[in-house]
Formats: C-alpha cells, structure tokens, sequence
C-alpha cells in the first residue's frame, strides 16, 4: 500500500504582488531574452524583437505611470516620457537600433519600479560591515559597482543607500568613486592630505623651523612613495596656511608664524646738515611755564 503524496506548494513569484501588477523579474527575464536571441542580425528578427518588446511596454507602462505619482519614484517622471517617444517613433523595419534602445529604457523602467528607498539594502550592508565579513573588515575599500554586485540591488537603490551609511558614519568617501570602512580614530585621507598633515606635525614640532629650506620635491616624493604632483598639492595647502613660501627658482622656506622673530631697532637719522629736534615737553608744569614768560 502506496502512502498519499501531499502536494508541497511552492512560493510564486507574484505571490508578494498586488492585483494588476506586472511580474518585473519575468519583464526582465522576456527583455532579455530578445537583445539575446536578436544574432545573427537580419531584418525579420529585429522587427519581432520589436513586436515583442512593444507588447511588454504596453504591460509595464501603465504600472510605471502609476508609480510615477509617487513621492519616492522621482526618476520614473522623467524616464517615461522618453519611452513613449521612443514608442511613438518606431521605424518601419524596426532595425538593431531601436530594438537595443527600446530595451535599454524598459530595463531602466523595471529597475525604477524594483528599487526601494534603499533602507533594507543600507541595514543589510550595516550589518556586513559589522560583522567584519571579508572585503568589509576597517579600513577595506569598495565601489558602488562591488555593493551592487554583492548585494543584488540596482545603482539607484545602491547610490541611496551608500548616502545614508555615509550619513550614519558606516562608511566615508575615498575620492570620487571610491568608498572605505573607516577606521575608529582614523579618518581617511588622501595622499595630498596625508603629506600635508606630516609638514605641519613636522614645523610644529620643530623638525623643520623657522626660515629652514624643506626638501625638494623629488626628495618628498621618494619619501612618501607618491608622484610629485601630489607633494605640490601637499605643499599648495600648507602654503595657503601661511606655513611656508617660496618663489620661483628659489627652495621652499618655513614660515612659522608661532616662532618667535627678532626685531631690528631703527635708528633715528641724524646729520650735521639736519640736527635732530629737541623732544619738545609737553607736560603741564612745562606748559604753565612757557604761559607765565608770555605774561
């Protein structure tokens, strides 16, 4: 006697959506699929690719529209009406063209509607960095394009999400496209910085003092393992505190204004042509004097 096999329902993949709205991983998975399948090139296969593509507009549009009103979609007002232009001036063979450029704008659609504020991806990340996981431990560098690709999130959720870390101090800014896990006590600095913070330590402890010539810039680069330009930026900086000076074809000179200056006394000019004048006494027993021998 054979036991009864229950049924084990699994989870779909709308089961998290509501009534009317589009699955955006199938639209992702049918985007896909044409951009794919459109080699070798040749004319009937771009028009279909394009059939195809206009019929998955006309099901994730109205969603997009709707969406658009919202406060936290303030991208998708702007993407929409560049997809229906490009909707609306469809050519006749629709060719390479304007299937990859269709395709693109759907993607950037799907990927608007999927994104959210970016609080669970930042609490996610927050987390990573706390546990010291690997590539996320103090002082480890990453990119956006990293976060993105380790956490499964587009850019946009990812540039909110690294906004608000930065915010909360769980990561900081290492250039331009470049993030870092900071270190406690440890603030990041680049190499311009870096150089720069040793010059002031070193004239405000004396190692290099008053009126003393700094190294050359060859020799400052040798030293800290960086390009000269970079000591120039160190040196622009300190020069711009009023800590050093130099002028062309002429060394690079501490300035300290904290350490003391010695003041030569000027003496008065006198010659025999030019005698000094008496110091004339302008106290008031000398005043009532001079007034008495005018009586």
């Amino acid at each position: 006697m054979t036991k009864p096999t229950t049924a084990v329902s699994t989870p779909s993949a709308s089961a998290g959506r509501e009534k009317g709205e589009p699955d955006l991983d199938a639209l992702l998975r049918a985007i896909r699929r044409v951009t794919k399948n459109g080699y070798p090139s040749s004319p009937g296969t771009w028009e279909r690719g394009a059939d195809r593509l206009h019929a998955l507009a006309d099901e994730l549009l109205p969603h997009a529209s709707a969406q658009a009103q919202v406060a936290s979609s303030r991208h998708l007002h702007q993407v929409i009406p560049t997809l229906k232009a490009t909707l609306h001036n469809r050519p006749r063979p629709a060719g390479i063209e304007h299937v990859m450029v269709l395709a693109g704008q759907l993607r950037t659609v799907v990927h608007l509607l999927q994104q959210d504020p970016g609080d669970g991806v930042a609490e996610t990340i927050s987390r990573t960095i706390a546990m010291g996981k690997k590539g996320y431990a103090a002082g480890n560098f990453v990119s956006q394009d990293q976060l993105s690709k380790d956490f499964a999130a587009p850019r946009p959720v990812i540039q909110r999400a690294v906004n608000l870390l930065v915010h909360q101090g769980s990561l900081e800014f290492a250039g331009k496209r470049q993030l870092r896990v900071p270190v406690p006590g440890k603030p990041y600095r680049t190499v311009p910085e870096h150089i720069a913070q040793r010059l002031r330590e070193r004239i405000a402890s004396g190692v290099y003092r008053d009126g003393q010539a700094l190294p050359s810039r060859r020799t400052l680069a040798k030293e800290f393992g960086c390009s000269t330009t970079a000591v120039a930026r160190a040196l622009a900086d300190v020069r711009a505190e009023g800590l050093v000076a130099w002028t062309r074809g002429r060394p690079v000179t501490v300035i300290n204004p904290r350490a003391p200056r010695r003041l030569t006394p000027i003496a008065p000019a006198s010659n025999a042509a030019n005698p000094p004048r008496p110091v004339q006494d302008l106290s008031l027993p000398a005043l009532g004097a001079v007034c008495a021998e005018h009586e």
